[in-house]
């Protein structure tokens, strides 16, 4: 006996892909396979075109709020499209008083057990 054929609720599916859903998730919601979406060619191009319909009206909301005055969305649009960044600097004053080479192996097993990587205390000795 064959299995009963399901047909794809298209419309429910168009709204589906529109808010970017995965087909995986559509599938899910719709209580089909994976496969049936993806063999079917009326879904593949329903599917691609609403995908980038709503990536079209995501940017325009964004769009809108930063126009709006939105300040992060003014931030992340800047960071976007102007390659704006949050840019950090640290700026250390170290003195060294020895390198690494002139350690003996005491001392550099006693600061990776400590934990420390550096610093001005001298390591304490290895029993």
């Amino acid at each position: 006996m064959a299995r009963p054929r399901i047909d794809i609720d298209y419309k429910k599916a168009k709204k589906l892909a529109e808010i970017q859903c995965t087909i995986a998730e559509i599938a899910h919601v719709m209580e089909v396979s994976i496969t049936k979406l993806q063999r079917d060619a009326e879904f593949r191009v329903m599917y691609d075109r609403e995908r980038e319909k709503g990536k079209t009206s995501l940017r325009r909301m964004q769009w809108a709020s930063a126009r709006k005055g939105n300040v992060a969305m003014l931030i992340w649009l800047g960071k976007q499209y102007l390659a704006q960044s949050d840019k950090q600097s640290l700026v250390a004053d170290v003195e060294v008083k020895r390198s690494a080479s002139e350690l003996t192996d005491d001392e550099l097993i006693a600061i990776v057990q400590s934990g420390r990587s550096g610093g001005t205390a001298a390591p304490s000795p290895v029993a």
